[in-house]
């Protein structure tokens, strides 16, 4: 992670006014990659141990009939409340390689509304739609924004974050749920023909975007999972 004046001093910050979204590489090591995924395991072991499959433990669609026969890492889509698990949320989510870049375009007034892991695991990790984050929250404050640390390879095989580069320019869109929606998502006829870019990751690198921009991110067809 750059110094906090080297950060301030690159083109980041420009980035993110004009595209609404940036990568820092080498936010986290390697290493601290590690941990942090052992530490999510180690919540999938009780929150399978406990057989408490609520709305904050997330199953893929294909593990929902009989989660206990689907191998753990792949029996989740999401787990949520991180912030409620010290070893992650103070150490790496909460942590100070994650604050420095917050506190840069937030001040140091910051609330954290949602902490989750995704969890897409190899040839049956589904789809997140289209969708502004803002157009999912119970408010509109808008003076937010969210970060994504890979702890595993994102590419485009395995279903990494895609972007619409300067859409958190527009305003938020009402959302729609459709019949198959895993929640509400930008109206799908706005969603054709989009020029997108896609976010490739390597562990210990993160994403930052404004809450109003349009992202997305595929089905996982390959055989490698991602986690992040």
């Amino acid at each position: 992670m750059p110094s906090p004046q080297a950060f301030r001093d690159s083109p980041v910050p420009r980035t993110f006014d004009d595209a609404g979204y940036f990568i820092c590489r080498g936010l986290v090591t390697a290493e601290q990659s590690e941990a942090i995924r052992q530490g999510l395991m180690r919540k999938a072991s009780e929150v399978a141990a406990s057989g408490d499959y609520g709305r904050d433990k997330i199953l893929e669609d294909g593990a929902k009939a009989s989660p206990d026969s689907v191998p753990l890492h792949e029996r989740f889509r999401k787990l949520n409340q991180l912030d409620l698990l010290p070893e992650l949320w103070n150490h790496w989510y909460a942590g100070a390689p994650v604050l420095e870049v917050v506190r840069h375009f937030l001040g140091d007034d910051i609330l954290g509304k949602y902490a989750s892991a995704f969890l897409k695991p190899a040839r049956i990790g589904g789809a997140t739609p289209w969708h502004q984050d803002i157009g999912l929250w119970r408010d509109r404050n808008d003076d937010a924004m969210n970060g994504w640390l890979a702890i595993d390879a994102s590419t485009q095989a395995n279903g990494c974050l895609q972007v619409v580069p300067g859409s958190h320019l527009g305003p938020i869109l009402e959302h729609v749920e459709y019949e198959d929606s895993i929640h509400a998502e930008l109206p799908r006829d706005r969603c054709n023909d989009l020029s997108v870019e896609y976010v490739e990751l390597q562990p210990g690198d993160a994403v930052f975007w404004h809450s109003r921009l349009w992202h997305y991110s595929a089905p996982n067809r390959s055989e490698t999972g991602r986690i992040g």
